[in-house]
């Protein structure tokens, strides 16, 4: 997972702030499904700019990771708008999440709560090449992710078009574990 390592600090703390923000949404729900549209607040505006500054952040870390690195690999992320890249990883995230809701982490029988920021890298074929643990609330989640996403077997393959442009793709995902 080196390709990621040699940008610094700066994506997994923007990559958090993004997932932080995308997580507070203030059109969802606390069962996290999407709410009725309602009037903007100050404060939704000011949170809708602050999501808008990240996703260019990202936008911009995201494009400097494909100049300087190898031409195989790919970069995704929330604010990947390329396609096949954009709706790839789209369907990997809601991949991912439905991993995460089925396989609830407990710890003595309790469920356990918080928050883990990952890269993983895909092959082509849809298998989880490597999981890097970029932030966790607990060791224990941190495990947990991994081990997870290394039981799912496959992913979603490459479609034919991704195919011929990258043989892998890292991205950056969590997990969060709330109360519902």
């Amino acid at each position: 997972m080196s390709v990621l390592r040699k940008w610094g600090a700066r994506l997994p703390s923007i990559a958090l702030s993004l997932f932080a923000a995308v997580n507070a949404s203030p059109h969802q729900s606390q069962s996290g499904s999407v709410a009725a549209e309602q009037p903007a607040s100050a404060s939704s505006t000011a949170a809708q700019a602050r999501r808008a500054e990240l996703l260019r952040q990202l936008r911009e870390i995201e494009q400097r990771i494909q100049r300087e690195g190898d031409g195989r690999v790919r970069y995704i992320s929330l604010a990947t708008e390329d396609e096949p890249f954009k709706s790839y990883y789209t369907r990997l995230v809601e991949r991912i999440e439905a991993l995460g809701t089925a396989n609830f982490p407990k710890r003595a029988g309790e469920s356990v709560y918080g928050k883990v920021l990952l890269h993983v890298s895909i092959q082509a074929s849809g298998r989880v090449q490597d999981v890097e643990i970029v932030r966790s609330d607990d060791p224990f989640l941190s495990r947990h992710a991994v081990k997870t996403l290394r039981s799912a077997g496959r992913l979603e393959s490459f479609p034919p078009e991704m195919k011929k442009l990258v043989d892998r793709v890292v991205i950056s995902t969590g997990f969060t574990y709330e109360r519902q």
